[in-house]
């Protein structure tokens, strides 16, 4: 780091408007402007993710316009000496910093998607009955109700029939 580079005391930071770029569960313990950053860029990963290779980087500046238009700053911790400082990144830096962080926002939602869809499928498969026939003799094979294996869905008509069959 450069000598030349402003140093901002932890009482000069404005917690309300100012974001503070750090990675995991640290980022958790502070609100503001930060969880601000934080919310914006969850509620726009999905536009970013679909947005095509060369118009991406809007996204990422319509985030860094929003903090910085209300009058936030991005901030860096830096420790020198057992004493915590910042320092503000330039726009260019926070663009940057803001597409990375849109990135691992898709990866993120990815992997919670993906567990998530393991979970109800499990779940599924373990309260589906492990073959689905019709009760009544009197039924040809072909009209039986069939349970749908891809969506565990037997239809009304194929429930009416189950329920006559069993009277």
């Amino acid at each position: 780091m450069s000598m030349s580079s402003k140093l901002i005391l932890e009482t000069e930071v404005d917690p309300e408007l100012d974001v503070i770029l750090v990675q995991g569960s640290v980022a958790e313990k502070y609100s503001g402007g930060t969880k601000k950053y934080r919310d914006l860029v969850t509620e726009k990963e999905l536009a970013y993710t679909e947005t095509e290779k060369g118009k991406k980087m809007r996204v990422s500046k319509s985030i860094v316009e929003t903090i910085t238009s209300a009058g936030g700053r991005y901030l860096e911790r830096v420790e020198i000496g057992g004493e915590t400082y910042y320092k503000a990144i330039g726009k260019k830096d926070a663009i940057k910093k803001t597409s990375d962080a849109l990135r691992k926002a898709r990866k993120k939602r990815v992997k919670k998607t993906a567990q998530g869809a393991a979970s109800l499928l499990a779940l599924a498969n373990a309260a589906q009955p492990a073959t689905a026939t019709a009760t009544t003799t009197n039924t040809p094979p072909s009209q039986a109700p069939v349970l749908d294996t891809d969506t565990n869905i037997i239809s009304v008509y194929d429930l009416v029939d189950l329920t006559r069959s069993a009277d």
